[in-house]
């Protein structure tokens, strides 16, 4: 009878995860290859649900779901079945495609989400949603300084958004 380490399922896990680092080394532009593999390695975190808490394999995930045509659908299932759900990451890769997308008030609802949920390390996520308001509000102003209409009617009309939505 074969005898396997008890840590086998952790080798494993690092052979693949050397194997991502050795493709993108050795065939850096070959992003077909490189997403497959992406795509296989996150198939083997689902299996083995002790990876799904490791947050180390999360850079993973999240250069899959970077790859892929419409992340969304891979955030959604994560965030269905918890995987990463209270890693501020997850939340922060939402907005980001949100954001990607120009669906700015998504962008807004996944950062808020995640810090009502005080993710683990909710301090990050914090001043990533900072950083969002400050391109959200460099946005409005040069959206304003070329637009025909008074700064005055479109604070109205921001104000009035606003206030619908909350």
């Amino acid at each position: 009878m074969i005898q396997f380490p008890e840590n086998y399922k952790t080798t494993i896990s690092s052979a693949w995860a050397n194997y991502v680092s050795w493709i993108k080394s050795i065939f850096p532009n070959d992003l077909l290859r490189l997403f497959f593999l992406l795509e296989n390695f996150t198939k083997l975190m689902i299996q083995e649900s002790h990876l799904m808490a490791d947050f180390s394999y999360y850079e993973y995930w999240l250069a899959y779901i970077d790859m892929s045509l419409d992340g969304i659908d891979i955030l959604k299932y994560m965030k269905n079945n918890n995987t990463y759900s209270n890693y501020y990451g997850l939340y922060d890769a939402f907005a980001y495609i949100y954001e990607k997308h120009h669906d700015f008030k998504l962008a807004n609802e996944a950062y808020l989400e995640g810090i009502e949920k005080q993710v683990y390390k909710v301090d990050i996520l914090k001043k990533l949603y900072k950083a969002f308001e400050t391109r959200m509000q460099t946005r409005i102003d040069r959206e304003i300084k070329e637009s025909v209409f008074s700064k005055d009617s479109i604070n109205m009309y921001i104000s009035n958004e606003l206030a619908r939505v909350i």
